[in-house]
């Protein structure tokens, strides 16, 4: 039987974690052994039980990341590695090189091993200093960083990019190797995610909204390159009739929480938004709300605006990283950044319903035609076993 080592980390549970969950069922399903390797102490204890009740192991080694030492780092990473000899080591992360630099260079050293990364985020662009004083020092040291990327890039036998503009921005300015590079989308469990009326009903209920508030929904990790900030401010700029007739639900947790609800209470907002924290039945919240709001500065795909889509609530969102890719010409988009736009995206749709359902019907077709999550996990796993060398990329 092959086996296969995850090596993860994250202090939260969020997109990343639920392709992680996603790629051990995969694998599990086609009989090949899977191990998941948390290597911060940050990880959630509750990563374990989910994990291991999939079917997988789980190893747990701090090494230290945020201050990682080669002399520490590579001696314990080389002993995990010869311990559970996979034949496949997977990193589910963004390729970071001050991250994981020293546990790359490690598995890169187990030859039998075929190394393969997700890159989960979209990348920035490098700036572009102005020639003035210590401009030569900050431009030296951004082609020291894009040198080491290339270094790191080049340890992998295979980098999944979740868009197409990433991939793009890894190649021109992190000089990642095309021939690498394969974009494979993520995808959503169809069954999962249906409308239901029953849970419509509860989760209004739940609110103590009447039938005619619309409720208006964001959800997903509460972090700066999500925008939450960004939404309270448009929220705050939408006309009064349209505020009276709209509730705002955002679901997740985040190092921002505290910074947006002291924001929302600056903005006297807070009577008209609900922070929820975690929220366990996202099919039945999605059911009871009419609008997603995804005001992302940054996505790499944006799998809570695609759970949106397959449960036929209307997003607006931004147009960052993958998000045009993912919705395509069904979108109903906002510029990054500008909560202005933003609150006239939300307005079109609070203030039309005609629109509202045919951008939903539009936007379902899209994501149950081209999103499937058994298309993407059989790509990822044939690209992981090797068998699919002539990819995207």
């Amino acid at each position: 039987m092959s086996k296969l080592l995850i090596v993860h980390e994250s202090p939260c549970v969020g997109g990343a974690e639920i392709y992680l969950f996603n790629l051990i069922k995969e694998a599990i399903n086609k009989d090949i052994d899977v191990e998941v390797l948390l290597c911060e102490a940050h990880c959630p204890v509750e990563l374990d039980n989910t994990i291991r009740s999939l079917g997988a192991e789980v190893i747990r080694v701090d090494f230290g990341l945020h201050n990682p030492k080669i002399w520490r780092v590579i001696p314990q990473a080389l002993s995990v590695f010869n311990g559970v000899n996979a034949d496949f080591i997977f990193f589910n992360k963004r390729i970071d090189w001050y991250d994981f630099r020293h546990i790359i260079l490690a598995a890169r050293l187990k030859k039998n091993s075929r190394l393969i990364a997700v890159e989960h985020w979209h990348p920035d662009g490098w700036p572009n200093y102005t020639k003035k004083r210590y401009s030569l020092n900050l431009n030296l040291r951004q082609r020291w960083v894009k040198f080491k990327c290339k270094i790191y890039a080049h340890c992998f036998d295979a980098i999944i990019c979740m868009n197409n503009v990433a991939r793009d921005v890894f190649i021109a300015q992190y000089s990642y190797p095309p021939e690498k590079l394969h974009v494979i989308y993520n995808g959503i469990e169809s069954k999962q995610f249906t409308f239901t009326l029953s849970a419509r009903k509860s989760v209004r209920l739940r609110f103590k909204l009447p039938d005619s508030q619309l409720l208006v929904v964001a959800a997903g990790r509460l972090s700066y390159e999500k925008g939450y900030d960004v939404l309270l401010q448009s929220w705050s700029m939408l006309a009064k009739p349209l505020r009276k007739r709209a509730f705002l639900c955002i679901a997740g947790k985040g190092e921002e929480l505290q910074s947006i609800e002291k924001q929302a209470k600056l903005l006297g907002i807070q009577k008209e938004i609900s922070f929820v924290g975690q929220w366990d039945d996202m099919p039945a919240l999605l059911s009871a709300a009419d609008v997603f709001v995804a005001p992302s500065r940054r996505e790499s795909f944006g799998l809570s605006i695609a759970e949106a889509m397959y449960v036929g609530c209307c997003v607006v969102a931004t147009k960052a990283g993958g998000i045009p890719e993912l919705l395509g010409e069904t979108g109903v988009y906002a510029e990054i950044e500008s909560p202005d736009s933003l609150m006239q995206g939300i307005s079109s749709l609070l203030a039309d319903e005609s629109l509202r359902k045919k951008m939903a019907k539009l936007q379902n077709e899209r994501v149950t035609e081209k999103f499937s999550l058994e298309s993407s996990m059989r790509q990822t796993l044939n690209l992981i076993t090797g068998e699919m060398l002539n990819g995207d990329g």
